[in-house]
């Protein structure tokens, strides 16, 4: 209990919702607005008043009473929206602010930024639910440079869509919501419209990678692209440390904007050792919907991608060119494109997964709809990759399916086990296998793709060393298990059937050019 200016007393948010438990924190939550006054207000003015000496009619929000909080609209702002005095007035008053305290934009107010408002200041809390308005095409709204601060509730808009990418790849000027170039700052709760890049964590004009960031239960919506492999990422994280969890993230349409969330280490020969050698981070619970060319794009190592959904990419769902990642428990509708429209300029096998360039890299436990190319691809840049106990389901709705299910292209060392290829998934083999050596292929069920279960390929002359066992292969069109140019192979224990009234399958297992196996 704590005793207000009147001399009444207020209840702690903490007791009140414990004394009226569930029914109770339900009505807290919803209807205690009306019980407590204005409809302007919120559940925490409701639950604790407004502290003493801030200006009520302002909207200012109960933070804690040792915080200092300074309402925009008490410095004189207009924040209609057009008044590009309105930045250059808050950026003027940021030397009168302190760690710890409040920077609160109430939700009347609409900030025009055409320079972007630099939080200069460490530990500093900005929030409301205020709104910020792009107002260049060369800027972001706003820069972080203060560690260890907190950006809440915000809406960042840009109604006019700006955006600007006429200099060459990789050169020019950027513009969207929030730049960070600092370590450990949280954005969060947090709605960001039709930028060309939402959030950017900047360490590439910078002798340190900046870790700790936070990027949490946001809504970056409609984002811009610009065609192109350097523009248009909702998150993009170059740096170590960082978590990306729990937002949900489109496109425009029309647009062809670049990446939902990338995660980037930056380790570059001559930097100094404040780098680190690793990306470390996770990317969990994300939604990211829409035409990005991939939806998580993972150029780090000792990430984790899990429990994300994505869906509607053009190029790949997930795209991973690190080591020691682990992709598992996410759900890619994969992209419905075998090969790009022809219009983007560019035409790259697509899949749900792609692991370009990696060792050690488990993809497991995800579950991935049709359309693309393939299910999962791994590239020879990769080596050692566990592929492991998903699930490939053709996509009912649209009537797509993987050309084939499962592709390595001499990643060697690799590993597929236990994975579901269901009926229907696949217009071509289950299991396709390109001059990889050394591989366990186990436990898998391969059922009803529209060629062979599993095809592998080699090279003449070269020991492959791969094990196949305890697979079953069943009901598929041509040969169940085909092997050509692959020699020095043991399969063992395999369920090779078709309980179909008209048989599809031609062969059990067939070799071609292929010695020294173990059958």
């Amino acid at each position: 209990m704590k005793t207000g200016k009147d001399g009444g007393t207020r209840l702690s948010r903490r007791k009140l919702l414990a004394s009226l438990g569930l029914t109770g924190a339900a009505f807290a939550s919803g209807g205690l607005l009306k019980a407590f006054g204005s409809a302007e207000g919120n559940v925490m003015e409701a639950v604790y008043g407004n502290p003493p000496g801030l200006n009520a009619s302002n909207g200012n929000p109960p933070w804690l009473l040792n915080s200092r909080t300074f309402n925009v609209k008490d410095w004189g702002v207009v924040g209609d929206g057009n008044t590009p005095g309105d930045r250059n007035l808050i950026q003027s008053k940021m030397a009168e602010l302190q760690p710890g305290d409040v920077l609160y934009f109430p939700p009347d107010v609409d900030i025009l930024c055409q320079q972007a408002i630099d939080i200069t200041v460490p530990k500093l809390r900005v929030t409301g639910s205020g709104r910020l308005r792009l107002g260049a095409d060369n800027t972001y709204i706003m820069r972080i440079y203060g560690d260890d601060v907190i950006v809440d509730g915000l809406i960042f808009h840009n109604p006019a869509g700006l955006k600007r990418m006429g200099e060459p790849h990789g050169q020019g000027t950027r513009s969207g919501a929030v730049e960070i170039r600092a370590h450990r700052v949280t954005v969060t709760q947090c709605q960001i419209d039709q930028m060309l890049i939402g959030i950017l964590v900047n360490s590439g004009s910078s002798t340190v990678e900046y870790t700790g960031t936070r990027i949490v239960n946001n809504q970056i919506t409609n984002c811009l692209g610009a065609g192109r492999e350097d523009l248009g990422d909702a998150v993009c994280v170059f740096g170590s440390d960082a978590v990306v969890a729990n937002n949900y993230i489109t496109c425009k349409s029309g647009e062809d904007p670049r990446i939902g969330i990338n995660i980037e280490a930056l380790v570059h020969v001559g930097w100094p050792v404040q780098r680190n050698q690793d990306g470390h981070g996770a990317v969990v619970g994300n939604v990211v919907v829409g035409g990005f060319r991939r939806a998580i794009h993972i150029e780090a190592d000792g990430v984790s991608v899990t429990g994300n959904a994505v869906k509607g990419q053009t190029f790949w769902g997930i795209m991973n060119y690190g080591s020691r990642n682990v992709i598992s428990n996410n759900v890619v509708e994969s992209p419905k494109y075998k090969t790009a429209p022809p219009e983007m300029g560019w035409n790259p096998v697509t899949s749900g997964i792609q692991i370009y360039r990696g060792k050690a890299v488990i993809v497991e436990g995800n579950t991935l709809l049709g359309g693309s190319a393939n299910g999962v691809r791994v590239y020879k840049q990769a080596e050692g990759v566990t592929i492991k106990g998903n699930q490939l389901i053709g996509d009912s709705p649209s009537n797509t399916q993987f050309g084939i299910g499962i592709f390595i292209d001499e990643a060697h060392g690799s590993i597929i086990e236990g994975n579901m290829i269901a009926a229907g998934s696949c217009s071509g083999r289950g299991i396709g296998i390109w001059k990889a050596k050394e591989l366990i292929i186990k436990g898998n069920h391969v059922k009803g793709c529209g060629a062979e279960g599993m095809k592998l390929e080699g090279t003449v002359g070269v020991r492959h060393d791969t094990l196949i066992e305890g697979n079953v292969v069943k009901n598929n069109v041509g040969r169940a298990v085909f092997l050509a140019n692959y020699s020095f192979t043991t399969l063992c224990g395999n369920n090779i059937t078709d309980d179909q009234l008209s048989k599809t399958q031609t062969e059990g297992i067939y070799l071609y050019n292929t010695d020294d196996c173990l059958i």
